[in-house]
């Protein structure tokens, strides 16, 4: 913590004591005024019924403590309303400090910061040089087809038989086909997407294929940390046709014939279902009786059961 902060809060913390302590004694003083009120009204009534006879020194007196009680109170609240008005005006002497304080830490961590992302523009350059590598072998491939559609030629093939294929990548997977014209960034690609790398820093959160990574040092798919955690239990649960009607009753507009498919997941397998969620931001989830179904593009994809 900045230590500023520490001066800071140490100081509201006293402040707040003290107006504590105040506002206990003003109303001490409410209560010992009101009683002293109240037996001073009592002696009077005594007196004048002739139930008890009082001196008029002694009646005087309880008047006194009465008035007496109602000046304590007054200087009391006075004394609590500057407290509670000065409050603001001292902390506000102390928040140039503080703001120095912050612009002392935060200047550290930025530092270390910057350092980190420096750090990761060392690795870019070393993954475009590593991707480098293919270029000659970009090159002999590009040889061999241009032998193959010479030798193609010389016996005549029409141009559009010829072969066109490169048979190596054309370019390093930097976006996948998702979709009939879809193309994003995924797991596959040799390049992070954008909300990826935002995520890692401000959340602190990596895909699940990173993830496995970081553990064991294997490179895999998240595809591929799916079909390992999936166990189908669908015996346990009376059968997918079950599940199915259990589906639509939550989902009513979605008929059995509109799920395209559907994996019974193990509740033993919760992680895998919270990475898979993960992967798929986009994914409408619904909670049902205390289950989970997953409801995607008219796909079910993923359903985790109780027992």
């Amino acid at each position: 913590m900045i230590k500023e902060i520490e001066i800071f809060e140490q100081t509201r913390a006293n402040i707040d004591s003290r107006i504590k302590q105040l506002t206990t004694e003003v109303g001490q003083r409410k209560d010992q005024h009101e009683k002293a009120v109240s037996k001073y009204k009592d002696m009077m009534l005594e007196d004048s019924a002739g139930i008890k006879s009082y001196t008029t020194a002694e009646l005087n007196k309880a008047k006194m403590r009465a008035d007496e009680l109602a000046s304590e109170i007054g200087v009391a609240e006075e004394r609590l309303q500057m407290v509670e008005a000065g409050k603001n005006e001292k902390l506000k002497t102390l928040i140039v400090d503080v703001q120095k304080g912050w612009e002392r830490e935060i200047a550290k961590l930025n530092d270390k910061v910057t350092a980190v992302f420096e750090a990761a523009r060392e690795h870019r350059a070393k993954l475009t040089l590593e991707i480098q590598k293919g270029h000659e072998l970009y090159l002999q491939a590009k040889e061999l087809l241009r032998e193959l559609n010479q030798a193609e030629h010389i016996v005549g093939m029409n141009y559009d038989k010829r072969t066109n294929r490169l048979g190596v990548p054309e370019k390093p997977l930097v976006k996948e086909l998702r979709d009939i014209s879809y193309y994003s960034i995924t797991d596959k690609c040799v390049i992070p997407h954008e909300d990826e790398l935002i995520k890692a820093y401000q959340k602190g959160e990596v895909a699940a294929w990173i993830d496995h990574y970081a553990k064991t040092g294997e490179v895999v798919t998240n595809e591929a940390l799916r079909k390992h955690d999936e166990k189908p239990i669908a015996k346990a649960i009376g059968g997918v046709k079950g599940v199915l009607e259990q589906v639509k009753r939550v989902i009513p507009k979605f008929g059995q014939e509109d799920i395209k498919s559907i994996t019974i997941q193990s509740p033993d397998n919760r992680k895998a279902f919270e990475r898979w969620k993960s992967e798929n931001p986009d994914a409408h989830v619904v909670e049902v009786d205390g289950e989970t179904s997953t409801q995607d593009a008219l796909k079910i994809r993923y359903v985790p059961v109780k027992r």
